[in-house]
């Protein structure tokens, strides 16, 4: 086989005259170019067998009921002010973040309502704008800072029933209410 011609890889011109050939020019062959080796011819390859069954997958469960219906502990992320992690230090006495959180929850268990409301106290009517302003709008000079505890899945389960019957927006805004009324700001 020759590199010059592709009459000599491809085979003759169709017939006819029709199409495209014979409207390239040709290709002179240039004295530096090897000889392309050819490569052996391949058996034929053995047709692939298909499955008797059809695979089935697996059902999967809801992904809202997936997402704690593991039994492993999980970090849960709040936002509270600056303070309170400092104090919460202060205060922890080889107390564990979790056990923080739920002793907090259960001192102030029956004023929850009146701590929610409190946090989400009426509007600024006097702001004068298009908007009304609730004073957890504002972060002034100090924002919130996340702070982190683990829970587990029944844990959580019971953070997510308070949260449900107090109306709480989040499970950060329960724990971050509840865990800047334990640890007020120092006077």
């Amino acid at each position: 086989m020759t590199q010059g011609h592709l009459a000599d890889v491809f085979g003759p011109p169709a017939a006819g005259g029709g199409g495209l050939a014979g409207r390239l020019p040709r290709v002179a062959a240039t004295p530096q170019a090897a000889p392309v080796a050819t490569s052996p011819a391949m058996p034929p390859a053995a047709p692939v067998a298909r499955p008797q069954a059809t695979p089935v997958a697996a059902p999967q469960a809801p992904a809202a009921a997936s997402a704690d219906a593991d039994d492993t502990t999980r970090q849960i992320t709040v936002y509270v002010l600056p303070h309170v992690p400092e104090r919460i230090r202060a205060d922890k006495h080889g107390r564990t973040n979790a056990t923080v959180v739920y002793d907090a929850i259960e001192e102030a268990q029956e004023q929850l309502p009146a701590l929610l409301a409190a946090r989400r106290a009426a509007p600024d009517a006097s702001s004068g704008g298009l908007f009304a302003r609730h004073p957890g709008d504002r972060r002034g000079g100090d924002g919130r800072v996340p702070w982190t505890f683990k829970t587990t899945p029944t844990n959580r389960r019971v953070l997510d029933q308070l949260v449900a019957a107090h109306r709480a927006i989040s499970r950060s805004e329960l724990v971050s209410t509840v865990l800047e009324h334990a640890y007020p700001p120092p006077r």
